[in-house]
This record gives structure tokens, sequence and C-alpha cells, in this order.
């Protein structure tokens, strides 16, 4: 019982939180994602001697990590979501597809319902192709778990069986 009331506190924060993400406006939200870029170019920059480097490059460098670090966000902060939401569902003692099922419905409806929230937020935009991001950390997340889940069932019953 607590790790379930867990699990949907878990859900529930998460849930506010890429909310609160989506409430941010444009510039605020540029401004996040600017500082990891940051930190991103900083240590590819070290990576690539000086001298082959121009402002150019160096801009070109930064526009690129910026796009994948926005990107990243967004596929990992659904992953998680969709872990999360698995594993709720988990608890009520559901079959893994179904348990993915409803993950992955959540996740999609969830991202859908967030893109159209931006559509409302001054400098933000409801995009498409975030919510195909989104969806395949979803999938990702929920891939993870269900090896996790068949590696662990696997193993188990080597143990009972005594191949082990």
């Amino acid at each position: 019982m607590i790790k379930r009331t867990v699990l949907w506190l878990a859900v529930i924060l998460l849930s506010l939180r890429i909310f609160g993400f989506s409430s941010d406006t444009g510039p605020e939200s540029d401004s996040m994602s600017q500082k990891i870029t940051k930190v991103v170019v900083n240590v590819v920059e070290k990576s690539i001697p000086t001298s082959a480097q121009s402002e150019s490059d160096s801009e070109k460098l930064f526009e690129l990590c910026h796009f994948i670090v926005r990107k990243t966000a967004h596929f990992s902060i659904y992953a998680l979501l969709a872990v999360l939401t698995l594993l709720l569902a988990r608890s009520y003692e559901l079959k893994m597809r179904v348990s993915a099922l409803i993950s992955a419905s959540y996740c999609l409806l969830f991202a859908v319902s967030d893109e159209i929230h931006q559509l409302f937020v001054s400098g933000r935009s409801g995009q498409i192709s975030d919510v195909f991001i989104d969806f395949c950390g979803t999938l990702c997340g929920i891939g993870f778990v269900s090896l996790i889940c068949f590696l662990w069932n696997r193993r188990k019953k080597s143990v009972k069986d005594g191949t082990e």
C-alpha cells in the first residue's frame, strides 16, 4: 500500500513538474535550457582543439547542442513518467501488457495535452514533433521496465528450477 501511494505521489508530482515546465514563457524556458547547453558546449569545446574552432563554428555548435538538450529533456522526462506509470499500474497486479498500455496511453494523452497547453503560453508553441519525441521516450521507458521484469522473472524461474 505504501509503495502504491509513493508511486501515485511520484506520478502526480512529475506530471505537475512537466506542466510547470510548460507554463514557463518562451524566454524562461529558453534561458533554463541555455544554461544546460552552455555546460554541454564547454565540455564539447574542450575536446576540440581551439585553433580548429571559429566563431561561426561555436555558434553552430551551440545551436546544435541547444536543440539536442531541449529534445533530450522531452525524451527523458517522458521515459521517467512512463516508468513510474507502468510501475504504478503493475502495483495493481495487472498484466504487463495491460500495464504498458495504460502507461503508454497516459503518457501520450499527457504529451498531447501538454503541447495544447503550450499554445496558450506566451512565447511557446505546441509541436507535434515534441509529442512524437515524448512518446518515443515513453516507449523506451516501458521497454526498459519490461526488459528488466522479463530478465528478473527469467532469473527467478531458473533459480526455482535449479538451473542456475
